[in-house]
């Protein structure tokens, strides 16, 4: 090994910046139904040398036990954030001003990576495989024609967890016309196809079982005057007063859903976000632009009355039937209740066992779905008012002190959101953005890699966990990576409640983190030694070692 070449292992919520400290960490523990991966800073020293940035130039091992063993291998390269936060954000913030944070996660090729003289870089690395229950000794190698570079081992408790857990569902809204924009193909031929694939597969690493399944032309952040891209997957013929539907698409998308472990679909909205009167965006197979929130309205519900039932039967033929939502209209105004809920009565009537969901911040429209989604930071006045059983949803609007992905927030406000989401018994998650490349109302295209706040519309971070690269490939975030612990975490916190009850869950986070849970919304830890510490002891828990803290 190379003296002036540094490497560690240490805390995926921790963003490893050029100038930072890395802390190194001797050990991690993971259940057995969790993935193992790690972050790994390295670096070398100047020497006094101009040359050495030419010459350090590794590859990378992942060994277990002394055994080489298949792993995924990410950079963790920076992205522009150009809207760090709006001005009356508040909340804990790691970066006030614009700037290079570290968040895309490119595949490390076969030229391996580059050491930089006194400055700090990193990978992710994912093991492919699970490791059987016990003790490991994990060693990541950079080598080169000479050998060894650097290296950095840690020990890895492994704990066996078996048995079923309650759902948590999650929701990450796929944008399909952004992935067809973005490489500028035909909507729906087979690179369209590749790439909606790989989007739902990377979705799904994070947790997502709940596919945003776009029946019609989604009419989510789009300017009325700029009609959007069709791209939906019911392809519409229409015959005088005549209609028939083609669902080859469709079945498509559900078998690329299965192949991915996705468990739910949710259609996508029938009427326009925040305008109920007007309808969804709908094209007929020859492009013609028969309905939209620009168009006249007549006609439209009788469509309706022939495509809702078709759609059910075509979710009971594939088995979604019971695995299904429907979305009426996305975050309803205030004075359209009336108009929302006979939306809401036209749904039911025509399919009645459509199961409803919305994001709804009143409580009122609350109690006239099945599955109210609201604001997180609404969810404490929604449990005030006695409405159990709701989705949580973050958006640009959470930025005061609830958690969020921001990226100009520590990455534990956002693994936090897995500890509120179980604190507060919720039973799901959505984001409306896996990746909006748009500007904010959907008329030009904006790259995430050089502007990730679609065009100074929302804080950096809120539009797309998800990138695209010049070569074509979707790759994930170090966000994504976090979202997949944020998913974990409430597993595994669900797993141990149900084994030893709720009251010494709490207890133990309180003495982890003490005073915290007489108000844990708005004194969540930011530490990452808590969420080490928590998922160790919940583990020492299951495995019934004295109940003693670790």
């Amino acid at each position: 090994m190379r003296e002036s070449c540094t490497a560690v292992v240490t805390d995926l919520s921790t963003r490893v910046r050029p100038d930072s400290v890395p802390q190194s960490l001797s050990e991690q523990w993971f259940a057995s139904d969790q993935a193992v991966r790690v972050q790994v800073a390295y670096r070398c020293g100047a020497e006094g040398s101009e040359h050495v940035y030419d010459r350090v130039t590794a590859s990378v091992m992942v060994l277990v036990d002394d055994h080489e063993i298949a792993a995924n291998c990410w950079r963790v390269m920076e992205v522009a954030a150009p809207l760090v936060r709006y001005p009356e954000s508040g909340g804990v913030y790691e970066i006030d001003v614009p700037g290079l944070v570290p968040d895309r996660l490119d595949p490390l090729g076969r030229f391996g990576t580059r050491f930089l003289p006194d400055q700090w870089q990193s990978l992710v690395v994912e093991l492919t495989a699970p490791l059987d229950p016990g003790s490991h000794t994990l060693d990541i190698r950079f080598v080169d024609d000479d050998g060894i570079i650097a290296d950095a081992t840690q020990r890895l408790e492994v704990v066996s967890v078996t048995g079923t857990v309650a759902s948590f569902h999650h929701s990450e809204w796929i944008h399909v016309d952004a992935l067809q924009a973005w490489s500028g193909v035909e909507a729906f031929d087979e690179r369209h196809w590749d790439l909606i694939d790989k989007a739902v597969e990377l979705a799904a690493s994070a947790g997502v079982d709940t596919l945003f399944t776009p029946i019609l032309t989604p009419p989510i952040d789009v300017d009325p005057t700029s009609p959007p891209l069709a791209t939906q997957l019911v392809v519409v013929h229409r015959q005088g007063d005549r209609w028939s539907f083609d669902f080859d698409r469709l079945d498509r998308w559900s078998r690329i859903a299965r192949r991915h472990g996705i468990t739910h679909l949710e259609f996508s909205h029938l009427f326009c976000q925040g305008e109920v009167d007007r309808p969804a965006d709908v094209y007929d197979a020859d492009g013609n632009h028969l309905f939209g929130s620009h168009l006249p309205t007549e006609g439209y519900r009788d469509f309706l009355a022939i495509l809702l039932p078709a759609l059910d039967q075509w979710s009971r033929r594939h088995g979604w039937s019971d695995a299904l939502y429907w979305h009426v209209s996305d975050e309803p105004r205030a004075n359209q209740y009336t108009s929302y809920r006979k939306a809401v009565d036209m749904v039911r009537r025509t399919v009645p066992e459509a199961t409803v969901i919305d994001a709804v911040d009143d409580p009122r429209f609350a109690t006239v779905v099945d599955v109210p989604v609201t604001i997180y930071g609404h969810l404490l006045e929604c449990e005030a008012a006695g409405l159990d059983g709701m989705w949580a949803y973050t958006s640009c609007a959470s930025t005061f002190w609830e958690p969020n992905r921001h990226l100009g927030m520590p990455l534990t406000r956002l693994r936090a959101l897995g500890l509120l989401l179980w604190w507060h018994h919720t039973p799901g998650l959505l984001h409306w953005a896996l990746n909006f490349w748009f500007d904010q109302f959907s008329r030009y295209l904006v790259d995430p890699n050089a502007d990730t706040s679609a065009d100074l519309a929302f804080p950096s971070g809120d539009s797309s966990v998800i990138y695209p690269r010049i070569d074509g490939s979707l790759v994930p975030s170090l966000r994504l990576k976090v979202l997949a612990q944020l998913h974990e975490d409430v597993r595994l916190l669900r797993r141990v409640e149900d084994a030893v009850g709720r009251p010494t869950v709490v207890e133990l986070i309180e003495h982890l983190a003490p005073g915290s849970t007489a108000d844990l919304d708005h004194h969540y830890p930011l530490e990452p030694d808590f969420y080490r510490s928590l998922t160790a002891n919940l583990l020492c828990l299951l495995k019934n070692i004295d109940g003693a803290t670790v």
